[in-house]
């Protein structure tokens, strides 16, 4: 009877461990869908504004590559769910009716999709303000970047030291490919929709595979020309 208590606790004493080890590789290998607490009441009317001919060479292309990210998205609810309604009127606001006006002034567009010349504050590509506080308007406001700013500092050999000195500092701006600016208007595209961030517990430095799993990964290679 001592040996059958010993084998019974030895088998839960293993058991014990089996469950830690199992829920230990759940996390390590976890993927998390977070989202921003938000619902469109009705189906979005998404509104993309005309980028200023001053921002872009070429304003039609951008255009473009809004309509081809909202398609995206279509084609990728359709297929997840195809009883959905997943509708999404899209109009188009000309530059020149939308210059020195705020997303309040626009209360039909319940996603707005506007384009600045660049990002002087951080390195991000593109950002979504979200504003559900009024009731008669909630809207989301898509924000995306068209152009870089290079900064590359310019150092030549001191022959008299032999060490490199500073000699100046050059600030290029570089424009985005339209596939850049595609896939940054697909990833803000789904936090208007809702959608957080996708993480993953384990993803590698680098570039890597894992980090074309989801569109809502939380960075991309703005250099890249694959479509995400």
């Amino acid at each position: 009877i001592k040996n059958m208590e010993k084998l019974l606790v030895g088998l839960i004493i293993a058991l014990i461990l089996l469950l830690i080890c199992i829920g230990t590789l759940s996390f390590v290998w976890a993927d998390e869908y977070r989202t921003l607490g938000i619902k469109h009441a009705t189906n979005p009317q998404i509104c993309i504004f005309e980028p200023d001919i001053l921002y872009t060479d070429d304003v039609d292309g951008v255009v473009q590559a809004s309509y081809n990210s909202i398609n995206l998205w279509k084609d990728g609810l359709r297929e997840h769910s195809p009883k959905g309604n997943w509708d999404m009127s899209v109009v188009v606001i000309p530059s020149e009716n939308h210059k020195y006006k705020n997303a309040r002034e626009f209360p039909a567009c319940s996603i707005l999709i506007s384009f600045e010349y660049t990002n002087q504050e951080s390195s991000s590509l593109g950002y979504t303000g979200i504003d559900f506080s009024s009731s008669k308007h909630k809207y989301a406001h898509i924000v995306v970047f068209l152009r870089d700013i290079e900064v590359i500092r310019i150092f030549d050999w001191d022959l008299g030291s032999l060490e490199q000195k500073y000699i100046r500092t050059e600030i290029n701006i570089i424009p985005y490919s339209l596939t850049s600016i595609q896939n940054t208007i697909t990833h803000e595209l789904g936090h208007s929709l809702g959608l957080g961030h996708y993480i993953i517990t384990d993803a590698p430095v680098g570039d890597s595979p894992w980090l074309y799993k989801s569109v809502m990964y939380y960075a991309m290679n703005p250099h890249s020309e694959e479509v995400m």
